[in-house]
């Protein structure tokens, strides 16, 4: 059954606002019962939605997706959009180093310390589309050195370093000089913004930065304990 004979706007349609309605299936809300995080283009126009579980689900129950994000559509591509870039872009270029974390709460719990120079990928790993957009906004770090910087920050557990790694790779790559901050290993950018002020959160972000070759030597040496 076509949306418009189910009283469907076609152009809603066309952008995901409903689960898939073939077969004659019952119309879907995708974002039903979910918490909504809006995606804006770079010039901060509404194009997409993310949408995160918020109930329990309870025993037995088919478990549901963490999230539900929008698909692709003539407005969004996920492989050219940074989530929180339209806010991020003033403060990235004053700053000349954008953070680069994992997830929408990261983005935003960040923010709200004080750290704006963050956005996420959307979707689940960084593609050379966002990294390319990346190089046009960050300024080189000062007239004498042409080096482009991006900092990655993910969760301090093997998953956080695998993507670490991965990314770092890919922004080496296209010509950045990639840094790394390892998170202690109980937390995420999110978690760790709600437990700190600003003072403190730049104090370890400080501190705990690192050249992604010093990073990655390290974590193969660690990986490689006790292999002769």
């Amino acid at each position: 059954m076509k949306s418009k004979e189910l009283g469907i706007d076609q152009q809603i349609d066309i952008l995901g606002a409903f689960n898939p309605h073939d077969n004659g299936k019952p119309v879907t809300d995708r974002f039903a019962e979910r918490g909504i995080f809006p995606i804006l283009s770079i010039s901060g126009f509404p194009i997409a939605f993310g949408g995160r579980w918020l109930k329990k689900m309870p025993e037995g129950e088919k478990k549901v997706a963490k999230y539900q994000n929008s698909p692709n559509s003539p407005l969004y591509n996920k492989s050219y959009t940074l989530y929180g870039l339209s806010f991020a872009k003033k403060s990235i270029r004053e700053e000349r180093n954008c953070y680069i974390c994992e997830g929408y709460c990261d983005v935003i719990s960040m923010a709200q310390v004080g750290i704006e120079n963050i956005v996420a990928p959307c979707g689940t790993a960084l593609t050379n589309e966002q990294i390319g957009i990346l190089k046009r906004i960050i300024p080189p770090l000062d007239d004498e050195n042409e080096s482009i910087v991006a900092t990655m920050i993910y969760d301090g557990d093997a998953a956080g370093q695998s993507a670490a790694e991965k990314n770092g790779k890919l922004l080496l790559q296209h010509g950045f000089s990639p840094k790394v901050v390892v998170l202690p290993e109980e937390d995420d950018p999110d978690t760790f913004a709600q437990k700190h002020n600003l003072q403190e959160v730049k104090a370890f972000l400080e501190e705990n930065t690192q050249n992604f070759l010093d990073f990655l030597i390290a974590k193969k040496q660690k990986e490689a304990a006790g292999n002769p």
